[in-house]
């Protein structure tokens, strides 16, 4: 007999198995066992990931085995809008002190604007802004979901 849980998520009594169903194929895996009256992870890192939270006190599974979120990785790589994306462009108002600057910085280094932004966009994208961004951004989110 199985008992269903919320968010394709079920026990199996037969076997203490809880297990998760993959949004795409549609099988079951089996993510944690009951062994010794206690949940035990045996999840299979070859079939589906494991995901820390950010605090790492937690963690939770991905909604896809290896197989499918390889296959939509794939899909994505070669979908037209993904491809227009690589090339994207950009409208957006700067104030004037920035555009004469920018303009300026171009003619300077004798670059078009888009390639100026790129740079100045990359100096400014070192590793630990990035993780003050995802610190910032994950605040947020558990701000909004009260978590």
């Amino acid at each position: 007999m199985v008992a269903k849980a919320f968010n394709r998520h079920r026990y199996v009594v037969e076997t203490n198995e809880l297990q998760m169903q993959c949004v795409n194929c549609k099988n079951w895996i089996t993510i944690m066992k009951i062994i010794d009256d206690k949940f035990v992870d045996t999840h299979d890192e070859g079939v589906v990931d494991k995901i820390f939270t950010r605090d790492r006190q937690g963690f939770y599974f991905a909604n896809r085995c290896s197989k499918c979120k390889e296959k939509l990785s794939v899909t994505k790589e070669n979908n037209p809008v993904n491809l227009l994306e690589k090339n994207s462009k950009y409208s957006f108002y700067l104030k004037p002190s920035n555009k004469e600057y920018i303009d300026f910085k171009a003619a300077a280094l004798g670059i078009d604007i888009a390639e100026t932004l790129n740079r100045i966009i990359e100096k400014d994208k070192t590793p630990e802004n990035i993780k003050k961004l995802k610190d910032e951004f994950a605040k947020r989110v558990d701000k909004k979901f009260k978590l």
